[in-house]
């Protein structure tokens, strides 16, 4: 069962230093900077513009881990696409050799970084999104990582899937395979599915939030001809995922 449901209560910023240590020895990614936002949301209290100063410390802090995340996510599904060549690879010294439980590891790094990335955004909403608006109105399409929604994680948390389902089938007890029951999360707020819909992008989000993302279109100005300004999506496509 994954390293979550092992672990006995105690705090997040403490499990979440454990739980990434944990898997560092097979998935060589640093830890989600959990701490170290949450000390950054207490100093910017006291800033002339917390809004500005808080976000742009979590986007560099989070899409430094998200791009080793990527990185290491592409290692492993392109050794479960070809196992042969990987393996081969790894004997001329090119690589490493196919490691199942890769995307396994992965696959709860991704959880607890969500949980954390989750956890973070409330802090922030509890104390400054009254005065400065809630975290993911402030982050729009900032707040779009591969650990968190995109076709890497889809794939890294389907691997993952089969291997639970080949421990199943041989010979599991039913307390075990309870365990390993998938919690289901919304890319948008990062909690439990909740009244499901599924836009073209192919990720489940719950109705409110997908109802929110397109209410709340992002626009940038454009200079047109005569001087005039026009109002246009910032990224259509984004829209849909």
């Amino acid at each position: 069962p994954p390293l979550l449901a092992l672990r006995p209560l105690m705090k997040f910023g403490k499990h979440c230093e454990e739980a990434c240590s944990d898997l560092a020895g097979v998935t060589k990614m640093p830890a989600f900077p959990y701490k170290d936002l949450k000390k950054q949301l207490k100093h910017v209290e006291e800033s002339t513009d917390p809004r500005e100063e808080f976000f742009s410390f979590l986007i560099n802090k989070v899409r430094n881990v998200d791009e080793a995340w990527k990185k290491a996510a592409h290692t492993a599904l392109k050794a479960e696409r070809s196992p042969y060549a990987a393996m081969l690879l790894a004997t001329a010294g090119l690589g490493n050799p196919p490691d199942a439980k890769l995307s396994q590891s992965l696959d709860e790094w991704a959880s607890v970084a969500r949980t954390g990335l989750r956890k973070i955004k409330k802090k922030y909403n509890k104390k400054l999104g009254n005065i400065y608006g809630l975290a993911e109105e402030n982050l729009g399409f900032e707040d779009s990582y591969a650990f968190v929604r995109s076709r890497e994680r889809t794939e890294i948390e389907t691997v993952a899937r089969g291997y639970t389902k080949g421990r199943e089938s041989a010979g599991d007890t039913s307390e075990q395979r309870e365990e390993a029951t998938w919690r289901f999360e919304c890319p948008v707020c990062l909690d439990e599915l909740h009244d499901p819909v599924a836009p073209a992008c192919g990720h489940p989000m719950c109705r409110r939030c997908h109802a929110g993302m397109m209410s709340s279109r992002a626009v940038r100005r454009i200079r047109v001809a005569g001087g005039h300004l026009l109002l246009t999506p910032k990224n259509q496509s984004a829209l849909n995922c």
